[in-house]
């Protein structure tokens, strides 16, 4: 028998039915849009972040840890040419379209720091020195006369994504 043909028969053996093979394995290795993963003792390598190929561009993927458990779906029927992580117990990283807007903001401490920018605009005075009279004068202006508001991260908080 072929390396996939143990490979199925081992599965058939796990999972004692037909169809779509749902599995658990460990996550051994994770490089790009797939990982290789241990069934026991066996190795099977490229196995699917994302259930499309475009994954890293268009999709939402997620990153599973190495060492993690994942449930790994035989897309093929049990010819193992078509698997896909399905689930992870522990994330690396997750990827939305890309990723090329960059990470996530922590809104607590962004909040945080546009107040405390607020606070210091609200605050912030010059000095001030004129000439022109018979003796030259210095003081302090006085503070802006209308003063900015301090946000909430409900202004500009997205709720349905958490992190």
């Amino acid at each position: 028998m072929d390396r996939y043909s143990d490979i199925r028969r081992a599965l058939r053996e796990i999972c004692k039915t037909e169809g779509n093979y749902i599995f658990t394995a460990e996550v051994d290795s994770v490089s790009g849009q797939s990982c290789d993963v241990m069934v026991g003792s066996m190795k099977i390598s490229e196995v699917r972040l994302c259930s499309v190929d475009d994954g890293e561009s268009g999709n939402l993927m997620i990153v599973p840890k190495v060492g993690s458990k994942v449930l790994v779906m035989d897309m093929s029927g049990g010819d193992m040419r078509d698997l896909v992580i399905v689930k992870v117990s522990q994330t690396e990283s997750i990827v939305i379209n890309g990723g090329k807007l960059g990470g996530l903001i922590k809104i607590e401490e962004l909040t945080k720091k546009i107040n405390d920018l607020v606070k210091t605009f609200n605050n912030h005075t010059h000095t001030v020195k004129t000439t022109g009279s018979s003796s030259a004068q210095s003081g302090v202006s006085d503070v802006p006369m209308s003063k900015m508001q301090s946000l909430s991260k409900g202004d500009y908080e997205d709720e349905r994504v958490k992190h």
